[in-house]
């Protein structure tokens, strides 16, 4: 399961770009988890995110 605070979130994208399994995607202005079934539990999206606004289980 992928969790995004959206408090802390301010939609740099940086999740979107890098994620292998396209799980990540923009809706509108905002990072929405689009597609969590074809999530890897790779991390990328936890590490690379600068206000640590998402959680991965199994992360």
């Amino acid at each position: 399961m992928i969790l995004i605070d959206y408090e802390r979130c301010d939609s740099c994208g940086e999740c979107v770009r890098g994620c292998p399994a396209k799980v990540l995607e923009f809706l509108e202005s905002s990072v929405v988890v689009a597609n969590p079934q074809d999530c890897l539990v790779c991390c990328y999206c936890v590490e690379v995110c600068p206000k640590e606004a998402i959680k991965v289980e199994g992360c």
